[in-house]
C-alpha cells in the first residue's frame, strides 16, 4: 500500500469479509473443520487498499479417541479337586486393534489353589479359550482375571470364579 498510516484492515475468508476482523493480524484460537478456506486480507489508507494473495488454511478433523478393547462375560465354573475346567469360550475384541494383535494376560487371586501357571490361554483372533487346573489335593475358590490389552496399552479384564470341590 502506498502512502502513510493510518492502515486499514480487513480480513477475508474464500472472498467474503469476516465480521470484526480488523486487526493486522488474525488468529483462529481453536481451528475446526469448519473454518477450512483460503484467507487474504485487505490493507487501506487514504491512498487506496489492496488485497493480499491468498494462503490456504487446511484442517484434518481430530482422529477418534481409541477406545479400549472389550472381552465378553465369563460365567463362574465348578470343577473337583483333581480336575481341570473344560476349555471356556470367551471373545475379544478392539476398534482399533485387530484381534490377532491383542495380549491376553491371566491371573489367579489364590496361588496355593490355582498357580498362574496352571490357567492356559489359547485360541486365536477374536475367539479364545482359558482352561483352568487346580493344584493337586487343593479345594476353595479363587477369583481367576482374564486381562486383554490393545496396541495402545488400554487394558479390559474380566474375572470369573472357580470353585474347586473336594471328592465325597
Amino acid at each position: 500500500v502506498a502512502g502513510s498510516v493510518p492502515f486499514s484492515y480487513q480480513w477475508r475468508k474464500d472472498g467474503v469479509n469476516l465480521a470484526g476482523a480488523t486487526s493486522s493480524s488474525y488468529t483462529i484460537a481453536s481451528a475446526q473443520p469448519s473454518h477450512a478456506g483460503a484467507y487474504s486480507v485487505v490493507v487501506s489508507n487514504l491512498a487506496g487498499g489492496v488485497e493480499s494473495q491468498s494462503a490456504t488454511l487446511t484442517v484434518a478433523p481430530l482422529a477418534p479417541p481409541n477406545t479400549p478393547p472389550t472381552i465378553s462375560s465369563i460365567a463362574d465354573q465348578s470343577t473337583t479337586v483333581g480336575a481341570a475346567t473344560p476349555s471356556i469360550a470367551f471373545t475379544v475384541g478392539d476398534a482399533e486393534t485387530a484381534a490377532a494383535n491383542l495380549t491376553l494376560t491371566k491371573s489367579s487371586a489364590n496361588q496355593t489353589l490355582v498357580p498362574d501357571a496352571n490357567i492356559v490361554l489359547g485360541g486365536a483372533g477374536a475367539n479364545r479359550i482359558v482352561a483352568v487346573t487346580p493344584a493337586l489335593s487343593q479345594s476353595g475358590s479363587a477369583t481367576i482375571t482374564i486381562t486383554v490389552a490393545d496396541a495402545a496399552g488400554l487394558t479390559a479384564s474380566d474375572t470369573f470364579l472357580l470353585t474347586v470341590n473336594s471328592v465325597n
